[in-house]
């Protein structure tokens, strides 16, 4: 008796290089692509379904490369590869008139690249709040890439494109006024913005200038690149239709001069003193008034002596400024004088209900960053022994009984040793 066969059925499932293939794009590329299209690599949930595929570890579903498959952005990669190589192919022929009309056809490429990424964002991101909510990867994506060293790797285009937008992301925020909070790490200055309620959170480094190691991959980075800067692009747009002109009357730094010593790194210091409605000059050709000017009211400085003091003038220490913007008040400038030790620089991202001092004595309070008594040390030792014990109880469940025995034996000597001590 014959038994008819059953058609074979299409896997669930692809690995990168038949995907890569399937699509006739090259495995940057398609890395490339999925990054655009946000098209993440799965992993087999069942144990059978996982050996079918061996030592595959990169495995992509059949219905996303499907999809992938019939998306114009996919085509558009494929002429972009082959105008690239006709461009050397012409530069070599060093034929100038085909050159310039190859560029001009590459770069009518690259602008429909350009269009078809912005309807991508349009897609995952189909309103402003939703784009508002993953801005933070954004800003310190462009902000750190602005303060790359231009190179071939990754383009000088690109580059200026994230110097320009971080400059007009910096000049937008501090004309209203929208910076909130600031922490100095060794990372950077971190900064964050609220924006229709919305928090923004991002990192501008110390470091003036970096470069690109040599273990990453420059296609990868320029789709990072792309997708970031498109978004930039439509938030900015967005949030200057929405603000206008309005700018706050009143703010904290309003009728205060500050200005920079040349010691200090100041950009971003610049920055929260606009934000406050203050006006800020640095040691620059650039600067709006000079170190003599006699109107200047503060002067920051970085070093332990002032040789030649202004009568009038306040000097204090960088903290004062990101201190005065998180406390939302002028703090006393004699406490962040020169050469004085300055207060503890407490971050402002945390929690508003956490506790504002944990490792204190026993028996004194604890307050929040309002001053407000939230409860003793005694009570918040307490809670700390309830929560390990609770922690202690779910790895106690996870454990093997043989195991969970042996660990209640070597938990009771050790509580036997700290009571004979």
């Amino acid at each position: 008796m014959r038994y008819r066969k059953d058609k074979e059925q299409t896997p669930l499932y692809i690995d990168k290089t038949a995907a890569s293939k399937l699509l006739r794009l090259f495995e940057y590329e398609f890395e490339a692509l999925c990054i655009i299209k946000h098209v993440h690599p799965k992993t087999p949930e069942n144990k059978k379904e996982r050996r079918k595929y061996g030592d595959k570890e990169t495995l992509y579903l059949r219905q996303d490369i499907d999809y992938l498959r019939k998306d114009a952005l996919a085509e558009t990669m494929r002429e972009k590869r082959s105008w690239k190589w006709k461009m050397q192919k012409i530069t070599g022929l060093q034929d100038e008139v085909r050159l310039r009309k190859a560029k001009e056809h590459y770069k009518t490429i690259l602008k429909k690249q350009e269009r078809l990424v912005d309807e991508t964002l349009l897609e995952i991101f189909p309103t402003f709040e939703d784009a508002l909510s993953t801005l933070d990867d954004t800003l310190s994506f462009v902000f750190f890439f602005s303060t790359v060293s231009k190179n071939d790797r990754i383009g000088t285009e690109l580059i200026d494109e994230c110097r320009e937008l971080s400059r007009d992301f910096l000049e937008t925020v501090t004309k209203h006024g929208l910076i909130e909070k600031a922490f100095i790490s060794v990372k950077g200055l971190y900064l964050e913005c609220a924006i229709r309620g919305s928090p923004a959170r991002w990192v501008m480094p110390h470091t003036p200038a970096h470069d690109v190691p040599g273990y990453a991959e420059p296609e990868i980075l320029g789709a990072f690149l792309l997708l970031h800067t498109r978004k930039l692009h439509f938030v900015l747009h967005h949030l200057k239709k929405t603000l206008g002109d309005r700018t706050p009357e009143k703010r904290l730094f309003s009728g205060k001069r500050v200005f920079f010593s040349r010691e200090v790194p100041s950009k971003a210091l610049r920055c929260i003193v606009a934000s406050l409605g203050g006006e800020a000059g640095w040691d620059g050709p650039d600067s709006p008034f000079p170190a003599a000017a006699e109107n200047t009211t503060h002067e920051v400085v970085d070093r332990t002596q002032i040789e030649s003091a202004v009568l009038g003038r306040k000097y204090t220490q960088p903290q004062w400024v990101v201190d005065c913007l998180n406390a939302s008040q002028v703090l006393d400038e004699n406490k962040y004088a020169p050469g004085q030790h300055l207060p503890p620089h407490a971050s402002p991202f945390e929690a508003e209900d956490s506790f504002a001092l944990v490792k204190k004595k026993r028996g004194m309070q604890i307050t929040d960053r309002h001053g407000h008594v939230v409860k003793t040390s005694l009570e918040l030792h307490e809670d700390i022994k309830y929560e390990t014990s609770e922690d202690e109880e779910l790895e106690m469940t996870a454990m093997e009984p043989r195991d969970r025995k042996l660990y209640k034996k070597l938990k009771r000597k050790d509580r036997m040793g700290t009571t004979k001590r």
